[in-house]
């Protein structure tokens, strides 16, 4: 099915794409309304709002009240619907995207008052009272674009335009642009185990200048949170953490490792991966990871959808390469007959010289002090909780003891098991079903089970 929809969003892609519609320069001019308006202008004005309205977002229309041109009578806003799905076929399949949000330079869509009026007056209304506001009704509409520069934005956004959504545009776009800086990065450099951003101040080249620009929109936002200036979202919040744990993360070998079953190319992606592993751009990929499973694991606390799942999936898998990885861990016992670099081939080896009396660093809990150092100097061991079953099968809010990201080859299969439950659980609550999360609860099962 997923195949079958990428197919039909590039074909949406180039109409779009030809007709004009991705570009605020070629969209048509709208006319405002006015209360002088006899209805036949009114109608007029409101029928090409709508025209070029229905272009932007996927939205259901409410109902018309006259009798409209069939060709006016749009339910889809397609351009920034495309722009998510495309952003999120990108992060699920680790490829570029079929319509960058470098293409998309159309206004956001309007506030969902004025999209939902059912009729021209109330439509005309609903305008006149947003252009009452005397800051924000004042104020030129903002696209995609204006956003990626200058969240800022958000602190004070055009009434008449759908912020909640235009933030969701936004973080879609720090997504597609965290996967481009990551194939930048492996491209540039072999690999993600030299990170750009300690001396991102004092370097200009355009690597580094795009990690530290992704590192700012990403402090601005938080920030616009934390002010309560734009809606915050466990959804928002898993896209923005998705999107710092693409940045940091070799995702394309990790789940290469999986798949492959030459002895010869799994050494090869291990060494790489190895060489992540010893990396700061590990830590912050973990620290992201346990965020995405802290609110993951909260029930009720996100609506159940496919992406999620796979934001889930990329995390956890993340977390288990790391934890196998580690000296002495699980992929080391689960390849034996491998030619495994000894510990003396690698310099400044931080899990020989860990020590394990150092502070407990809880990777799904807020940042702390501890967390902080461990992200910069490596000083302290991660860690993540679940929830504890109890006996009848039903689960508390309570957690199990930490699980120090370490694990030895006996630890393995109840830790898949576990992920795997706690997935279930979380994405099957309301009694639907996501056909995406079988496939995932089977491959824990399957990686508990072979190590």
């Amino acid at each position: 099915m997923r195949d079958k929809a990428a197919t039909y969003c590039g074909i949406l892609v180039t109409i779009l794409r030809q007709s004009g519609r991705l570009s605020a320069g070629r969209c048509l001019d709208v006319e405002h309304p006015n209360q002088s308006d006899s209805l036949a202008v009114l109608e007029g004005k409101w029928e090409r709002w709508v025209e070029a309205e229905s272009f932007k977002r996927y939205a259901s229309r409410i109902s018309f009240n006259y009798e409209a041109p069939a060709h006016s009578q749009r339910t889809l806003r397609l351009v920034y619907r495309l722009l998510i799905h495309s952003a999120q076929e990108a992060a699920y399949r680790l490829f570029p995207p079929s319509l960058s949000y470098a293409e998309v330079s159309v206004t956001f869509p309007a506030a969902p008052s004025l999209w939902q009026a059912t009729s021209a007056t109330e439509w005309r209304d609903r305008y006149l009272h947003c252009l009452r506001d005397p800051v924000r009704g004042t104020l030129a509409p903002v696209n995609l674009h204006d956003c990626l520069r200058k969240p800022a934005h958000f602190d004070l956004f055009p009434v008449f335009q759908d912020c909640e959504f235009a933030l969701m545009c936004v973080l879609h776009g720090v997504m597609t642009l965290s996967l481009e800086e990551n194939r930048r990065r492996v491209v540039l450099g072999g690999n993600l185990a030299t990170p750009t951003l300690p001396g991102c101040l004092f370097n200009l080249d355009a690597t580094s200048g795009q990690s530290c620009h992704l590192s700012r929109l990403a402090s601005e936002v938080r920030l616009l949170w934390g002010k309560g200036n734009i809606p915050k979202s466990s959804t928002a919040v898993i896209i923005r953490e998705l999107g710092a744990l693409h940045r940091s993360t070799p995702l394309n070998e990790m789940q290469f490792l999986i798949e492959c079953l030459d002895q010869r190319m799994i050494i090869r992606t291990l060494v790489g991966l190895r060489q992540w592993r010893l990396s700061s751009e590990a830590r912050r990929a973990v620290w992201h990871a346990g965020q995405i499973w802290r609110i993951v694991r909260v029930p009720d606390n996100i609506r159940p959808a496919a992406f999620l799942v796979i934001a889930a999936w990329q995390a956890m898998l993340c977390l288990w390469m790391y934890c196998g990885l580690s000296d002495g861990g699980l992929l080391q016992g689960a390849f034996p007959s491998l030619a495994w670099p000894s510990l003396s081939t690698w310099s400044n080896d931080e899990d020989s010289q860990q020590d394990w009396s150092s502070p407990c660093v809880h990777i799904d809990s807020d940042p702390t002090a501890e967390s902080e150092q461990w992200l910069e100097c490596g000083v302290g061991f991660p860690a993540i909780s679940f929830n504890e079953p109890l006996e009848d099968g039903s689960e508390t809010r309570a957690f199990l003891p930490l699980v120090p990201l370490r694990m030895r080859p006996g630890e393995a299969k109840k830790f898949g098991h576990e992920v795997a439950r706690l997935a279930r659980d979380r994405f099957s609550s309301d009694g639907g079903h996501i056909a995406v999360l079988d496939g995932i609860c089977e491959i824990f099962y399957a990686m508990g089970r072979y190590l």
